[in-house]
Formats: structure tokens, C-alpha cells, sequence
């Protein structure tokens, strides 16, 4: 699989920005095409290099609806070919806070029929319902 290695992260004025990731000491920046833009560190997420049932990007952090819209899952990385890991989003929140009793990271293949429903910056609120 060759995918375009492009990163997305978030504007302090909410707004998302595409492109390539540039760290310079304590800040985070995302360039462009066209300019350089200063991002939250935290908001950024890795493109996967797949897209899911309606063409869109998926990228870490994102939530997405899999096994035919009846469990949610946040993308948490370790792009592998056709596939990428994902933990259960009532999961999540004990898997990033390094507590025990996470599941293994399930690998999702089945990008095709999954959705992108948001991210865990814009509805955290999805994590753990």
C-alpha cells in the first residue's frame, strides 16, 4: 500500500488544518501548501491512508462506527498495511490513562464499511457511551 504521509491538527480557533507536521522546540505547526499554522500538540492525528464508506480520511483519533454501524471505535494508530488499531471507545478512556483492563487493540479491516462519526476532540461526549 503507498499512502500520503500528511498529518491534521487543530487551531486554537477550532478550525482543522491539513498537511505536514513541523515541531520547532515547544510548538507544533502543520504546513500547507499555502502557509504554516500553529496546532493544539494533542489534536494531532496521523492520516491512515484509508477512507471509509463515504470517501472520507481517517485519521488517529477519529471515531468511526465498524462491524456494520454496531461498535464504536477511536483510531489510535500503528498503521499496518490495509489495516490500523482501534480500541472499543468504552475502552479508551482506560486504555490512555495506562489503567488495566483495556482490551487488546482490535485491528479493523473492514474500512469499507465503516464510518467516520466524529473525533475525540470535537464529541469527546462519544467516548464510553
Amino acid at each position: 500500500m503507498n499512502r500520503e504521509i500528511k498529518f491534521r491538527g487543530k487551531m486554537k480557533s477550532k478550525q482543522w488544518i491539513y498537511g505536514y507536521l513541523y515541531k520547532d522546540n515547544d510548538r507544533t505547526y502543520i504546513l500547507t501548501e499555502k502557509d504554516v499554522y500553529y496546532v493544539i500538540p494533542e489534536t494531532v492525528g496521523q492520516f491512515t491512508g484509508l477512507f471509509d464508506k463515504n470517501g472520507k480520511e481517517i485519521y488517529e483519533g477519529d471515531i468511526i462506527l465498524s462491524n456494520h454501524g454496531k461498535t464504536k471505535f477511536v483510531i489510535i494508530g500503528g498503521v499496518r498495511g490495509y489495516c490500523y488499531d482501534a480500541c472499543p471507545t468504552d475502552e479508551y478512556p482506560n486504555m490512555v490513562s495506562g489503567g488495566r483492563g483495556a482490551s487488546a487493540y482490535h485491528i479493523i479491516t473492514d474500512h469499507g464499511e465503516c464510518e467516520i462519526i466524529s473525533n475525540i476532540f470535537d464529541n469527546p461526549e462519544l467516548i464510553n457511551k
